[in-house]
C-alpha cells in the first residue's frame, strides 16, 4: 500500500471527528528545528491544540525506536503524538506508546478500515464503547496525578518544571475528551454526556491555560454536554413528548399550557425582536431571572428525591441569590437562601470548599437585607468564618474577612472591642503570611480607626518599606525575564 493512501485514510479519520487536517505540513518546534508532519489534525475551536500523526506503510510492525523518536518530535512541537501503520506494532512499541500517550491507528487494507488499537498485543480492536471509556478514565487518573505534581512544583517555585507539566496535562485532557467523543459517536449515552460535561467544567482552567475568556468556551462545552444528556434522558419518555408536541390547543388552552410550563419549568422563551440598548440590558436581566427560576425548579425536584446532596442545596442557594438581587424586598428569598445554606452546612459540616462558598453567599445576602435581618446574617457569617479558622489554622481568607467585618461593621455594642478583634485577625494574617505591604497597610487603617497614631505610623512605615522592596523585586524579575527571552 502506498504511503499517500494511508495519509488520506488517516486524514479522513480525523476529519470524521471534527478536526481540521493538513497533509505533509511543515511545523517548527520550540527548539527551532523544522519537521514535516504527515497528518496534522487541529481542533476547530482551539487551533493551538493539535495531533501530529506519522504514517508508515510498511510490511513490518512498527518498533519501539520509531515511537520514541516521534514522541520527542511531538514534544518539541507541543502536539499530541499519533502513529498510523499498515502492519501493527511490536509489544515494546505498544508499551512505549502507552507511556507517551499516543493515539495508535492501524489500517486494515482488505476491509478498507482504519482502526484504533489498544492492549498489550498487536491484535486489531474495534472502537468499542467500554474500551474507549476505560482508556479515557485511565488517562484522567494520570491527569489528576500530574495536577498534584504541578501543585508541588508551584510550591517549590519550580516554574519551568510546572510549565512542562501544564503542557502535559493539557495534552492528556484533550486525548481524554477525544476518547469520550469517539465513544459518544458509537453510542449517545446520557451518563457519558454528563461525565464529559463534568470534565469540561472541572478541568476547564487546565484545558484553556488559565485564560478566563477561553475558559468560558469550556463552560459552553460543558453546557452543551449537559443539554445533550437531558435530551438523551427525555428520549426515555418519547410518548409523553409526542403527546405534548402533538396536542391541538385553542386560544384559552394556550394560556393554560403556558401557565403549566411556567409552573413546571419556571422558564418561558422570549420572543425575538429588535431591542434598544436599555431594553436589551433589561431583557438579559430578565432572562437571568427566568433561568434562575428554571434551575430552582429543577433542583427542588431533584432534592425531593436526593435530599442529602450538599452541592445541590448550595446551588439552590446561589440561584435564590440571583432572584434576591433583582427583588431585594423579597424576604421569602432570604429565608430560602438561609434554609439552603443551613442544609448545605449540616450535610457537609467540615467541607472547606463548601464553607467558603456559603461565606460568599452570606456576603451577597448582606447587601439586600434589612438592618435587623442583616445583623442575623452577619452573625452567621462570623460564626462560619471562625469555624474555618479552627479547621484551617494557616488559611488567610477567613481571617482577612473577619478583620474586614469587625473593622467595617458594628458587630457588638462596643466599637473599641470590634476594632481590637479586627486588629487581632489582621495580625494573625501577617504572622501566617510573613507580611506583605498590603496587609501592613490594612493594619495601619485599623489603627487609624482606633485613633492609635503611634501604631498607625509604625504599620504604614512597614507597608512603605515592603512596597519599595516589592517594586525593586519586580524590576529585577522583569529584567531577568527579558534577558532569558532575548534570542
Amino acid at each position: 500500500m502506498e504511503g499517500n493512501i494511508l495519509k488520506q485514510k488517516v486524514s479522513e479519520y480525523f476529519k470524521r471527528y471534527g478536526y481540521l487536517v493538513e497533509l505533509d505540513e511543515k511545523v517548527s518546534g520550540f527548539s527551532g528545528t523544522s519537521y514535516e508532519v504527515d497528518v496534522l489534525a487541529m481542533d476547530k475551536n482551539f487551533i493551538e491544540v493539535k495531533i501530529a500523526c506519522q504514517c508508515k506503510a510498511s510490511p513490518n510492525p512498527i518498533d519501539e525506536d520509531l515511537i520514541i523518536s516521534w514522541a520527542k518530535i511531538c514534544d518539541d512541537i507541543h502536539a499530541i503524538p499519533a502513529f498510523a501503520s499498515t502492519s501493527g506494532y511490536t509489544d515494546s512499541a505498544l508499551e512505549a506508546a502507552r507511556k507517551f500517550g499516543f493515539i495508535l491507528l492501524v489500517y486494515n487494507e482488505p476491509m478498507g478500515t482504519l482502526y484504533k488499537i489498544g492492549g498489550k498485543t498487536t491484535s486489531l480492536l474495534t472502537e468499542e464503547f467500554d474500551n474507549l471509556i476505560s482508556q479515557a478514565e485511565l488517562k484522567l487518573k494520570k491527569v489528576d496525578s500530574l495536577i498534584n505534581q504541578y501543585d508541588q512544583y508551584i510550591k517549590l517555585d519550580k516554574d519551568e518544571e510546572a510549565r512542562k507539566i501544564e503542557s502535559d496535562i493539557k495534552a492528556l485532557l484533550h486525548v481524554v475528551i477525544s476518547l469520550y467523543k469517539e465513544a459518544l459517536e458509537l453510542k449517545s449515552d446520557k451518563l457519558l454526556w454528563l461525565r464529559l460535561g463534568d470534565i469540561h467544567e472541572s478541568y476547564g482552567r487546565w484545558l484553556e491555560s488559565f485564560d478566563s475568556k477561553l475558559e468560558e468556551k469550556c463552560e459552553e462545552e460543558a453546557l452543551k454536554c449537559y443539554m445533550n444528556a437531558l435530551k438523551e434522558h427525555l428520549k426515555e419518555f418519547s410518548e409523553i413528548l409526542k403527546k405534548i408536541g402533538s396536542i391541538q390547543l385553542s386560544d384559552d388552552n394556550r394560556k393554560i399550557f403556558i401557565n403549566e410550563c411556567e409552573q413546571i419549568f419556571g422558564l418561558i422563551p422570549s420572543e425575538k425582536q429588535t431591542l434598544s440598548r436599555p431594553e436589551l440590558v433589561a431583557r438579559v436581566e430578565q432572562e437571568r431571572v427566568q433561568i434562575a427560576k428554571f434551575q430552582i425548579k429543577m433542583l427542588e425536584t431533584y432534592l425531593d428525591i436526593n435530599p442529602n446532596d450538599a452541592n445541590a442545596w448550595l446551588k439552590l442557594a446561589e440561584n435564590y441569590v440571583i432572584l434576591l438581587q433583582n427583588y431585594p424586598l423579597r424576604d421569602d428569598y432570604v429565608k430560602e437562601i438561609e434554609l439552603a445554606c443551613e442544609k448545605t452546612l449540616k450535610l457537609a459540616p467540615n467541607d472547606r470548599r463548601i464553607m467558603v462558598q456559603v461565606h460568599h453567599i452570606y456576603e451577597r445576602v448582606l447587601e439586600f437585607t434589612s438592618r435587623e435581618k442583616g445583623r442575623y446574617i452577619l452573625n452567621k457569617l462570623i460564626e462560619l468564618l471562625r469555624k474555618l479558622c479552627e479547621l484551617e489554622p494557616k488559611m488567610l481568607l477567613p481571617r482577612m474577612e473577619l478583620a474586614e467585618l469587625y473593622g467595617n461593621y458594628k458587630i457588638t455594642d462596643n466599637r473599641e472591642k470590634d476594632l481590637e478583634e479586627a486588629i487581632r485577625y489582621m495580625e494573625e494574617c501577617i504572622k501566617i503570611s510573613g507580611g506583605g505591604w498590603s496587609l501592613w497597610k490594612k493594619l495601619g487603617d485599623l489603627y487609624f480607626k482606633k485613633c492609635d497614631k503611634e501604631k498607625m505610623i509604625e504599620c504604614y512605615s512597614k507597608a512603605l518599606e515592603e512596597y519599595i522592596e516589592f517594586i525593586e523585586f519586580r524590576k529585577k524579575f522583569r529584567n531577568h525575564k527579558a534577558k532569558v527571552q532575548k534570542p
